[in-house]
């Protein structure tokens, strides 16, 4: 089993790396490109939409390990056929700019489906106690993924940022979910990293290709019905998740809150967070998508497994790991002067 496990991982990146090597000229000849306009941060026309093949290679994948055992009905039709789904209209509203409520219908129904296959939201421990909030949990558990579904897109506004990001926390998820024996999880993590890794290459600074809404919606609901399944298997907690995603969570939080707090209309489009200003300003996504990583690897990641491992204590140990990425937000996101 582990050799066709090693052999799918394989197959799963070199299908992400040699598709995303021809999607670009198929993206241009179908219009699927990002024109330069205000809110971007690149000077050329470049094709999007990249994540219809992340999503191809992962979705394939997800497939063969059913048929093969390793995967079970319940997440088949997760991660399998509703993933599907986003990920084409993801790739729908690349090409054509679907309208935002369409677009908000589909990320309900994508929250609801998940809950229903998972049978709601599992009781939530606390640290030293475990609270159940029943119905009411299920409907929070539902806008906390609506919210999540919207944060990788906001975190996708320069080159590299969400891709690197997703290998990190699917890689990380993998690790902790494994040696916690959920196999099951450990492996879709996996695929998703080893899809999300093939497109890297592509999507590194300066980038040839951008993820588009096909990726980042598939990367997001995915990760939300990994979250959600590790909890209801007690593979991971709430908080290590969060102490994983903590950078991308901080960013678009804060940033949301200065912005509703500083600007009359704060849900207009906009390219305030701290991250896209250092870019910006640095001139620079490679360094930013760096410094980020740094954050994740040398600073987060030791917190995701402290609470692991002290997962008595993980609500403060999660508020440690917040406390200086609210910092470095509040300097660099929308308040900043010379943005």
């Amino acid at each position: 089993m582990t050799i066709a496990i090693v052999t799918l991982l394989v197959l799963v990146f070199a299908a992400s790396l040699v598709g995303n090597f021809y999607y670009p000229r198929l993206a241009l000849r179908l219009h699927i490109h990002a024109v330069p306009n205000y809110r971007s941060l690149h000077p050329q026309t470049t094709p999007r939409g990249a994540g219809i093949v992340v999503a191809a290679a992962n979705l394939i994948a997800v497939a063969v390990g059913y048929r093969l055992g390793m995967i079970d009905h319940a997440y088949f039709m997760i991660f399998f056929v509703g993933g599907a789904v986003v990920a084409l209209v993801g790739i729908t509203d690349d090409r054509f700019e679907l309208p935002a409520l369409l677009r908000l219908g589909v990320q309900i129904a994508a929250a609801i489906w998940i809950l229903y296959w998972f049978g709601g939201m599992p009781a939530l421990g606390m640290g030293a106690v475990t609270v159940d909030l029943a119905g009411i949990g299920t409907i929070v558990a539902g806008l906390a993924m609506i919210w999540f579904f919207n944060l990788f897109n906001f975190m996708d506004g320069i080159d590299g940022m969400a891709t690197s990001g997703t290998i990190y926390v699917t890689a990380s998820a993998a690790l902790i979910l494994l040696l916690n024996n959920d196999n099951s999880l450990a492996l879709l993590a996996a695929l998703l990293c080893a899809a999300a890794a093939g497109f890297a290459y592509f999507n590194w600074p300066p980038a040839r290709v951008f993820l588009g809404d096909a990726g980042s919606s598939f990367f997001s609901y995915t990760i939300a019905a990994l979250i959600l399944g590790s909890l209801w298997s007690d593979g991971m907690s709430l908080w290590t998740w969060l102490i994983l995603l903590g950078y991308f969570v901080v960013d678009t939080t804060v940033t949301l809150f200065i912005r509703v707090a500083t600007v009359k209309k704060w849900y207009r489009a906009h390219r305030s967070h701290a991250y896209q200003n250092l870019a910006r300003l640095w001139e620079n996504h490679l360094k930013v998508v760096r410094l980020v990583l740094l954050i994740e690897l040398l600073w987060l990641l030791p917190l995701a497994l402290l609470s692991v491992w002290m997962h008595g204590i993980a609500p403060f140990i999660t508020a440690i790991a917040f406390l200086p990425i609210v910092v470095f937000a509040v300097r660099n996101g929308p308040l900043r002067e010379d943005a």
